[in-house]
């Protein structure tokens, strides 16, 4: 896709976080670059990515999880369910427009929090950015996280 016609694209969807997908073109998020700047620093610079398998809950766009893989990330599974499937928010596409634009390609899969299946193997690292506040009952989501988990785990 050219620079005009992503631009277009951009221009069609609610974005909330602001990813640079290339020189010059970064989506207008309601998290402006400076915060996601900010926030991406604080939550992944002190970790070595390098290498690391990584499980981002409540994904949205992919801000965290394309910044994983720029970061050196071996493996990103992004997850979300309310936002992909919020007919205005519509998250799935524009996370897949997002990677696609930055040229990365982590795992997707819808998943609720409240529903974190039992089989899904442990990840290095764990992100549960902007969701917690939204949980009725964060008990058992918190026992699935601590499963999940095999070192770090961000909320």
């Amino acid at each position: 896709m050219d620079d005009d016609a992503l631009r277009d694209a951009i221009a069609r969807h609610i974005w909330f976080h602001s990813i640079e997908l290339r020189p010059g073109i970064t989506t207008p998020g309601r998290k402006t670059p400076d915060i996601m700047t900010a926030e991406e620093e604080l939550v992944l610079g002190p970790l070595p990515l390098a290498g690391m398998s990584v499980l981002d809950i409540g994904a949205w766009n992919g801000g965290f999880s394309i910044a994983a893989l720029r970061r050196g990330a071996a493996r990103v599974l992004a997850t979300d369910s309310y936002t992909w499937d919020h007919p205005d928010f519509r998250g799935r596409e524009t996370f897949d427009l997002a990677c696609a634009a930055a040229g990365v390609q982590p795992e997707a899969r819808r998943l609720d929090p409240m529903e974190l299946p039992a089989d899904l193997a442990p990840f290095d690292l764990v992100l549960f950015l902007g969701v917690f506040y939204h949980l009725r009952n964060p008990i058992p989501v918190m026992e699935a996280l601590g499963r999940l988990t095999a070192q770090v785990c961000v909320v």
